[in-house]
């Protein structure tokens, strides 16, 4: 049993620093890719060139954030699988450990709900530059 809550503990540990660093680096990627949306529209950077350029970067930077969130969302979900695993083997031993099947209960009223939004958000920012790179193609 000591063996079991020592694996516990790992996969929260491995669960949460890949978690965490996902997330940090989705909010610094994201923040760089937006915060190029408005450098867009100062005036040393109004003509079209510039606009192209920084959208791509700004597209760039959107795309890695995405795709290291996918990379590692395979540890964090093997983690979690086995944090349900271990919570079913120590009720067996008589520990009423229960966290991760209770959120995994819940979790399914809210499946997909993330995909929905990542998805949406990356509409949002191909919809708003390529605006963008129209307004930058108008006569001024």
């Amino acid at each position: 049993m000591k063996a079991l809550l020592a694996e516990y503990e790992a996969c929260h540990t491995n669960r949460n620093h890949y978690d965490s660093v996902r997330w940090t680096i989705a909010s610094l990627f994201i923040g760089f890719s937006l915060t190029t949306f408005g450098v867009s529209f100062l005036k040393e950077a109004n003509t079209i060139v510039p606009v192209l350029l920084l959208a791509s970067f700004s597209i760039l930077l959107f795309l890695i954030a995405i795709a290291y969130y996918t990379h590692v969302n395979p540890w964090i979900e093997t983690s979690q699988d086995r944090l349900w695993e271990i919570e079913g083997q120590l009720q067996y031993y008589g520990v009423n450990v229960r966290l991760h099947q209770m959120i995994r209960a819940r979790s399914g009223h809210y499946e997909g709900h993330g995909t929905m939004i990542t998805n949406a958000l990356i509409v949002i920012v191909i919809v708003f530059w390529a605006l963008r790179v129209l307004v930058a193609l108008l006569p001024s």
